[in-house]
């Protein structure tokens, strides 16, 4: 085993991510339950190659970023199996206008969420206040365990009551940096 408690991940990210004009998520390749040496050092040169793949190179050209100087970092990780994983945006990527923080969640593992395999629950919270602007509860049709199939019919991935609202709120004041 690559990790003495299991599996890992093999993740990989532009260093000239994730700043105020422009977002790499989902340009480069990741790799999940990776179980070998080998398999995480082929894994790693993937990640590194998924920097010059035509959707990356697109990005670059579209967004005026450089052709000459790419860098991709690759972590590895211990790999988990959580119940529900998701993503947040401090900024809503699809109306920037707003104020509203963006919250979307899925039953497994993340990769059903930023793969699209999955339907998603969403949720706008207004950034200034807490409160739930809008949701959009998915089906949860598909769940990646058996034991969670009758959960998901039932509820909601997370449930965002007003106290979780606010203190969602209250930590991104503490940690928000308006460039990520």
């Amino acid at each position: 085993r690559v990790c003495a408690g299991g599996m890992i991940s093999v993740r990989s990210s532009a260093l000239d991510e994730d700043g105020s004009a422009h977002s790499f998520a989902g340009q480069l390749s990741s790799y999940l339950y990776v179980s070998s040496a080998a398999d995480a050092a082929r894994f790693m040169k993937l990640c590194w190659a998924s920097a010059y793949s035509d959707r990356s190179i697109a990005y670059r050209v579209q967004n005026r970023l450089s052709l000459s100087d790419i860098s991709v970092a690759v972590i590895f990780q211990k790999m988990l199996e959580p119940d529900v994983s998701g993503v947040m945006f401090t900024c809503d990527p699809a109306n920037p206008a707003e104020d509203n923080y963006v919250i979307s969640s899925v039953y497994g593992v993340g990769e059903g969420l930023v793969s699209g395999l999955l339907e998603c629950d969403t949720y706008w919270v207004h950034a200034k206040t807490g409160e739930l602007a809008r949701a959009d509860v998915g089906a949860c049709l598909l769940v990646p365990h058996a034991d969670l199939a009758e959960q998901a019919r039932q509820q909601r991935a997370v449930q965002l009551d007003r106290a979780g609202r606010l203190r969602v709120r209250a930590q991104l004041e503490l940690l928000h940096d308006p460039d990520q």
